[in-house]
């Protein structure tokens, strides 16, 4: 898979001479980013309709997990912004942005989104 390729690749010096320092970084930060989204949503049940550029995964712990959830991703902090419906939203240090709605329209209760910089997005509802 390309995470993995990605992955091998940035373990080794001359692929890393050959990409060059800007471009191994920009893709250790999305390395980091992706393990980060996928250690956080291990787990979680999938009820997605396997739309092929969106993942629907069932969380737990209502307010206090969804919190936890967007608390853990690495979000760029200068980005933080609290809408006026209580939604929060930022990006991620990938280039992802990322919503927190405590009150989702579908469910009634609380959603993090994820929009991958791919196109693919990622809901998780608490």
């Amino acid at each position: 898979g390309g995470w993995e390729t990605i992955r091998a690749c940035l373990a080794s010096p001359n692929c890393v001479a050959i990409l060059g320092p800007e471009t191994a970084a920009h893709l250790y930060v999305g390395l980091n980013v992706t393990d980060s989204i996928e250690s956080a949503t291990r787990g979680m049940l999938d009820v997605s309709n396997r739309s092929a550029n969106e993942r629907n995964l069932q969380g737990s712990g209502g307010f206090v997990g969804a919190q936890a959830f967007f608390d853990n991703l690495p979000i760029d902090q200068s980005t933080l912004n609290r809408k006026p419906n209580g939604a929060l939203v930022a990006i991620l240090t990938d280039g992802s942005t990322v919503g927190y709605y405590p009150a989702a329209s579908s469910t009634g209760g609380p959603t993090v989104q994820i929009n991958r910089p791919s196109g693919s997005r990622i809901k998780v509802r608490f």
